[in-house]
């Protein structure tokens, strides 16, 4: 069953290695689960999946591998191995010298780092994250160990190398398809990551996702929707992908939150679209910003109040509203069509709403001022009982 790593984590990723590991015990693992650890070490080697058990994992799993050649296995297994360790030049990770060793005991031939390029060539064999553009002498690089004999069959197809690999001949599958699962949508997802954003594999031949985002198009232009929204990614600098972000609601383009509730704030960010929504509750929208309204910071609320600003501006506003523990959500989104990132703040509470809907034209005044105005005002109309708030009446402590 296809899976993805970068969303699910530590959950996925031990979950699948300790099961590899306890496989190598009575046979070899295929050549898509050794692409998959692959995928892992690169993605936990860039840091897009964070969980440091991650790491210790991948650190069983190459003593895994140093233990079946000193048995003198062979198999599929050493295609988790990168041909060179300058492949870690950036990385001090402490399972290097395991890896050496192992690097040590294959022959030339299982490490060899380049092959001349023919297009008949057994793509079929290899994903195409492993398809590399030759170079001026017509060599393509091998990065992962064991490529050479998967690629040394003659293939009779005319379709283009990236298209004759294993995994991009499954992604082509799944463009015909109405909608896709969750997990399909994560192991794409991980491919996207890959290609943009892991340095040594950047130059992989990425037409199949080029051809599944256009699928996503049509689908979209089509009225339909479903799982295959969550595989685009949320990046204004990705250019090529904006005639897809540009059919995609506002709500999924939601990229980082900031909830305030009693005092505290919570911060969620995600990469993907149709993502971050699934985490907030369902508010309504009352107050729209061009320039992110809420000081987040210490240091950020020090400068803040050194200035002169609007009595009735939205960032004097939210900070009355955070001081005195009122629930209100910020949501940060990029607006392809204005080229800007965009903040919606969104409330359930209506002494919220009344405040961030009311606007008097306010006057310049120092900061702090137009900060204590604000509470009074808030305290007012909560002492007077016109507004209900679904905060704790120990709220009203923090003036007194």
């Amino acid at each position: 069953m296809k899976t993805g790593f970068c969303a699910k984590g530590f959950a996925s990723v031990g979950k699948f290695l300790s099961e590899l590991i306890e496989k190598t015990k009575h046979e070899d693992i295929s050549s898509a689960e050794a692409l998959d650890v692959w995928k892992i070490l690169n993605l936990v080697k860039e840091n897009r999946i964070k969980d440091t058990r991650c790491a210790e994992m991948l650190k069983l799993w190459y003593e895994n591998v140093l233990d079946l050649l000193k048995k003198e296995k062979r198999g599929h297994f050493i295609e988790t191995l990168p041909t060179d360790l300058d492949f870690f030049r950036f990385w001090p990770w402490e399972a290097l010298e395991g890896i050496k060793e192992s690097l040590d005991m294959l022959t030339e031939r299982e490490k060899q780092r380049k092959i001349q390029y023919r297009t008949d060539l057994s793509f079929e064999n290899v994903s195409f994250t492993d398809v590399y553009l030759p170079d001026d002498r017509n060599e393509m690089v091998l990065y992962r160990c064991g490529l050479c004999d998967l690629l040394s069959d003659k293939s009779s197809s005319d379709d283009d190398p990236a298209f004759r690999t294993f995994d991009a001949r499954e992604i082509i599958n799944l463009t015909q398809k109405e909608d896709i699962t969750e997990d399909e949508a994560d192991w794409i997802y991980d491919y996207v990551v890959m290609s943009e954003s892991v340095q040594e594999l950047a130059g992989f031949d990425s037409s199949p996702l080029d051809e599944w985002f256009k699928s996503v198009q049509r689908k979209l232009e089509s009225g339909r929707y479903g799982n295959f929204i969550t595989t685009v990614p949320i990046d204004h600098e990705r250019y090529h992908l904006r005639f897809v972000t540009k059919l995609l609601p506002r709500e999924d383009l939601y990229f980082k939150a900031f909830v305030f509730k009693n005092g505290k704030v919570t911060k969620i960010e995600e990469a993907r679209a149709g993502m971050l929504k699934k985490h907030l509750p369902k508010l309504e929208t009352v107050s729209r910003c061009v320039h992110d309204p809420c000081v987040k910071s210490e240091k950020e609320r020090e400068e803040f109040f050194k200035r002169r600003v609007k009595s009735d501006s939205d960032a004097i506003k939210l900070e009355a509203l955070r001081i005195l523990g009122f629930p209100f959500v910020e949501v940060g989104y990029y607006d392809v069509n204005l080229e800007t990132v965009l903040y919606d703040v969104m409330t359930d509470d209506a002494v919220v709403k009344k405040i961030l809907t009311n606007n008097e034209n306010g006057r310049e005044i120092h900061a702090q001022e137009a900060l204590e105005k604000t509470i009074e005002k808030i305290v007012e109309e909560k002492i007077k009982g016109k507004l209900e708030a679904d905060t704790d009446d120990s709220w009203a402590d923090v003036i007194r």
